[in-house]
């Protein structure tokens, strides 16, 4: 074979990797659908700004880019002191998800994504997990 068409060969086979800590599952397996078209997400919580990031085990927290988290945001305001006593602690969330891809940055609630998930979620209530 000749030398220069094994490095356009590998270049092809290599752009067709996912980026690191991509996270391409939609919905992650600590989800559970509910009657009405929500999720109930259950895991660990941090908070980033405006961005909640929830993780599916709490040895993962602060693991941003690992593709274990998903992102999402709050449709409601979280006071700071709820904050304070939900960082870092397993709670619920009852969510609607949806593609980060086909969120548009004009409308608001804006997500950054920070974990990379393909789904997002926009939070209709967060309380601790019993």
């Amino acid at each position: 074979m000749r030398p220069w068409l094994i490095i356009p060969a590998l270049l092809a086979g290599v752009s067709g990797c996912a980026p690191i800590g991509h996270n391409d599952d939609p919905t992650p397996s600590y989800a559970r659908s509910l009657p009405d078209g929500r999720q109930e997400l259950t895991g660990w919580i941090v908070f980033a700004g405006t961005e909640l990031l929830l993780y599916p085990d709490e040895a993962d927290l602060g693991e941003t880019f690992k593709g274990s988290c998903i992102s999402g945001t709050a449709l409601f305001d979280i006071p700071q002191a709820d904050r304070e006593r939900l960082s870092a602690k397993r709670v619920r969330v009852i969510a609607s998800t949806g593609p980060y891809r086909e969120l548009t940055t004009e409308a608001p609630p804006s997500v950054e994504n920070y974990c990379a998930s393909e789904m997002v979620f926009f939070a209709d209530s967060v309380a601790l997990a019993d």
